[in-house]
């Protein structure tokens, strides 16, 4: 009697168990697709059309407007949207929205991207008193490598953030203000960025000190004046510098493709609360903190001024 009483306890456990999954109507078969909406849901609608990609087919998901997710109930045409459902016979259920996207044209991009840069730039002038220049040049009036990188990396940062969020709202609404995030290796590859412009300062700093603590005369001679050129690409002494050079040169590449990236995702902006800025491959972080580390370690091998 108690195994069969066991039995029975267990047979209704399943029982429940079963009846607690979502039903799936017979002969339904599930199915997921992509495809651009080409009729929303109007109001007190129950469906809308979407031609799917690549078939060119058109499909009408019906869905109550009540459960519907609110991206789709605010879909409009031209959206991409990815859903899975179930179909049985001719009529398509959705059972669960996968994501809507909203393209942006290029010429919106630019404007976006290329008002956020402008905006930032008038900031930076009003900060440094209509110099913006100054945040380049070092103590020596010379063009610091390691400022001028940290200038082009923030730069590039803030102004395809800016750029995104402006996007955000003018394309998908208030609702999406905020809610940009930045992946692992970006924030990495920002770190190495303000490390570099750090360990320079210290580097050069030290090696000042320890010279006047000497008596020795100083090892930094300020320029007359500044030169873009020379100073990037020569030691105080005139002599071309690899290691200036190769920085200067893999922090350049880094924010091309970067900007590359952020301008290409934001082509196609995801409905959603959340997002992240583009991710930056583990070999583009490598080459970014081996071209920093290997200027850090000249600099702090070779003569200030050298070096």
């Amino acid at each position: 009697m108690r195994a069969f009483s066991i039995l029975m306890v267990s047979a209704g456990l399943l029982l429940l168990v079963e009846a607690m999954q979502p039903s799936r109507a017979q002969g339904a078969t599930p199915v997921t697709f992509t495809g651009s909406v080409i009729t929303p849901y109007p109001d007190g609608a129950s469906a809308v059309g979407v031609r799917v990609e690549p078939t060119n087919e058109v499909v009408n998901v019906q869905c109550k407007a009540e459960m519907c997710p609110a991206g789709v109930l605010h879909a409009r045409p031209g959206d991409v949207i990815t859903v899975d459902a179930e179909q049985v016979g001719q009529v398509t259920s959705l059972t669960k929205m996968v994501r809507i996207e909203r393209p942006v044209g290029v010429w919106r991009r630019c404007v976006a991207f290329g008002g956020s840069l402008v905006f930032l730039y008038l900031l930076t002038e009003f900060a440094a008193r209509w110099g913006s220049w100054k945040f380049l040049i070092g103590a020596d009036n010379r063009y610091s490598n390691s400022q001028c990188q940290m200038a082009l990396w923030f730069g590039a940062v803030a102004t395809m953030y800016l750029g995104t969020l402006v996007l955000r709202v003018a394309v998908l609404g208030w609702d999406y203000l905020g809610g940009i995030g930045i992946t692992a290796n970006l924030a990495a590859l920002t770190g190495l960025s303000a490390l570099s412009f750090g360990g320079a300062k210290a580097i050069t700093m030290s090696k000042i000190e320890s010279a006047a603590q000497a008596g020795l005369p100083p090892v930094k001679v300020p320029a007359a004046r500044a030169n873009l050129r020379t100073d990037l690409f020569l030691n105080d002494n005139g002599r071309a510098d690899f290691g200036d050079f190769q920085m200067i040169l893999i922090t350049i590449a880094a924010v091309a493709i970067f900007v590359g990236q952020a301008f290409h995702t934001a082509g196609m902006l995801v409905m959603s609360q959340h997002m992240t800025l583009p991710h930056v491959d583990s070999s583009l972080l490598a080459g970014f903190g081996i071209g920093q580390g290997a200027y850090l370690v000249k600099k702090a091998a070779l003569k200030a001024g050298d070096g």
